[in-house]
């Protein structure tokens, strides 16, 4: 049995004002709404309901058809660039939940054990 991968959520990695950049990428995705892959058709992106200021969103496609569907060529090269800039994060959402529950704040330290 294979298990599905899960979808990537673009994450903007600065705090607004300045994160109108993952605001903008993920409705410029909105162009593949219409792009069918294996009969089905892709949904676009949507900002993730509890992460605040629309500064997550869910895309409906895997890493994987991200990577080898040519249809999303162009899409991927620019999440690459984005990335590699450092202007958002790419994560599965499940692992954007524990830091909500933890309540850190400026003057904590997080450490890794």
């Amino acid at each position: 049995m294979q298990l599905a991968a899960l979808p990537d959520v673009l994450k903007a990695t600065c705090s607004p004002p300045h994160a109108g950049c993952c605001v903008e990428l993920a409705t410029s995705i909105y162009a593949c709404s219409n792009v069918q892959v294996a009969g089905e058709t892709l949904q676009p992106p949507r900002p993730l309901p509890w992460y605040s200021n629309k500064l997550a969103w869910h895309m409906s496609f895997s890493r994987g058809q991200l990577r080898k569907l040519p249809i999303l060529a162009e899409i991927h090269e620019l999440l690459k660039r984005e990335n590699e800039a450092g202007s958002i994060t790419r994560q599965e959402a499940v692992s954007m939940v524990p830091p909500l529950f933890l309540s850190v704040e400026p003057h904590h330290r997080v450490r890794q054990q």
